[in-house]
């Protein structure tokens, strides 16, 4: 350790980060994936400090990524009704990529959402799968 006394310590590990920006970067990475609770914690304890930044990332998040958003509502829904397929983001990134962002039942563009109904799309691929991209009907006709 270069210094005993912690201030001057702190001082020249903030130097050195500002010297070496990507390996800084690249060890709080590692870091943050060896201490996830540590991690968790200190966001969490950020996040409440600052409450209105914390809340504009958010946003900034959600706008940024809406399909997330869209899967994140869809799976609540789902879980308050009741039974039914589960999925994550990734499988409907992957579901709606695979039917190019249409319909799959009648290949029509629009807001898509997961459609969990037991009839199959004549053109599905995989027959395997519990739920399909459909156009949202009450979004259908105001695009």
């Amino acid at each position: 350790m270069p210094y005993r006394d912690p201030e001057k310590r702190r001082a020249y590990g903030r130097e050195w980060m500002k010297r070496n920006p990507e390996e800084a970067r690249e060890a709080m990475r590692r870091w943050r994936i060896q201490h996830p609770e540590e991690h968790k914690l200190a966001r969490d304890g950020c996040d409440a400090a600052h409450r209105d930044s914390a809340n504009a990332r958010r946003k900034r998040y959600r706008q940024a990524h809406p399909e997330v958003r869209r899967v994140i509502t869809q799976r609540r829904r789902a879980r308050l009704a009741g039974p039914g397929g589960k999925y994550t983001a990734r499988e409907w990134a992957d579901l709606v990529l695979r039917y190019q962002g249409k319909c799959a039942y009648d290949g029509a563009p629009g807001p898509l959402q997961p459609d969990h109904e037991s009839r199959w799309p004549s053109a599905a691929p995989i027959r395997s799968r519990t739920f399909f991209p459909r156009v949202d009907d009450a979004t259908a006709g105001s695009t």
